[in-house]
């Protein structure tokens, strides 16, 4: 009976691990925007929160039984809703007559019977944790939710996940409404005496006036994604290859011409409530922005197109890669890397040579 429960709790977290990761970006930009930084511990129990939720969601559906002729033949007892209220006490007193009479509780604790409800009451309990101590509701909201959340996973079981099966495999039964619903309330109850121990999830702190490394990564990315995109998009619909000159035109216009208009703003800085200004706080001008991004894009780009294109030759000319040009790409990689972010991360004001030969900071927009 373990592994019922054990295997989708193990699909769950490699599920999760994908979408943690897609979900990553869009967090910082929530908090930079919201909160002016980045909150660890909120961040952290939303990812709880994410992993309780698909926790929940692979224990009512998985495991996905197979689709035969005589599926509706197999699962004929599914069909077979159990409405009548608490007839679970009545199952657990009649699998266990014999070790209630002889008061033998061990023989209680590992009967499926009560294993079954008991799980069951666990299942939303960390629900009505999360509803009091992240979302902040009220014990009638909670109630509310407990009650649309338990109803969803009954419908979802009773329709054969929304016909995707042609008959439920899966039992209805009332007295899983009211385990959850109760559970979850206990969870909502007994919060209080958990909230000493975990991190004030309400408690503020003042916007940073330096903005980090991690948050002009954000804003990188963001950056760097939508305008690839948005090449590969025309490319794709317009064109039949990819030039390098279509690159160079919409890195020009996304990291050039659009902070030139909008204050120093690119669309993923503008998402981090960052700017690039001058140290007197005056814009930045096209010259200077030309300056700065083509030592962050032009030389990295440029230097792994020319080694491409010499390693290409090599292979068409005798086969195979000579190690002196391998090795002298590594070294300048490691250059690039160091003076493109090594000098980002060590100096206290993380200017790299990119703003150093620019003459460009980042501001917080307020």
């Amino acid at each position: 009976m373990r592994q019922a429960y054990l295997i989708p709790i193990e699909e769950a977290a490699y599920v999760f691990f994908l979408v943690a990761l897609l979900l990553l970006i869009p967090i910082c930009v929530v908090h930079y925007r919201r909160f002016g930084y980045l909150k660890p511990a909120r961040a952290g129990t939303f990812y709880s929160f994410l992993f309780f939720c698909l926790c929940a969601a692979f224990l009512v559906t998985l495991p996905l039984p197979e689709i035969t002729s005589d599926f509706c033949g197999i699962h004929t007892l599914a069909r077979q809703s159990r409405l009548i209220p608490f007839q679970f006490v009545v199952d657990i007193a009649q699998a266990n007559a014999a070790s209630l009479r002889h008061f033998n509780l061990i023989s209680v604790l590992e009967n499926p019977v009560f294993l079954q409800a008991f799980f069951n009451f666990l299942l939303l309990m960390p629900l009505g944790f999360y509803l009091r101590y992240y979302f902040r509701v009220s014990a009638k909201t909670a109630l509310i939710v407990a009650i649309a959340t338990t109803a969803l996973f009954e419908i979802t079981q009773i329709t054969g996940i929304y016909g995707f099966y042609p008959c439920p495999y899966r039992t209805f039964e009332v007295d899983d409404l009211i385990l959850n619903t109760t559970g979850a309330m206990v969870g909502y109850g007994i919060t209080p005496l958990l909230i000493g121990w975990l991190p004030n999830l309400q408690q503020s702190h003042l916007p940073a006036t330096v903005v980090s490394p991690f948050r002009r990564l954000v804003a990188f990315v963001i950056d760097w994604f939508l305008a690839n995109s948005l090449a590969r998009l025309i490319s794709t619909v317009l064109l039949a290859a990819h030039p390098l000159w279509l690159d160079v035109v919409i890195y020009s216009l996304w990291f050039v011409v659009v902070p030139s208009v909008w204050r120093g703003q690119t669309l993923g800085k503008w998402c981090v409530k960052i700017r690039l200004a001058r140290r007197s706080d005056s814009p930045v001008s096209s010259a200077r922005l030309c300056l700065r991004y083509g030592c962050l894009i032009a030389i990295p780009v440029f230097t792994e197109v020319g080694f491409t294109r010499l390693f290409n030759r090599q292979l068409e000319a005798q086969g195979y890669v000579d190690g002196v040009s391998a090795l002298l790409l590594l070294v300048l990689w490691g250059i690039e890397f160091a003076l493109l972010a090594g000098l980002l991360l060590v100096r206290s004001d993380h200017r790299g040579l990119h703003d150093l030969a620019a003459q460009t900071w980042h501001r917080v927009v307020p």
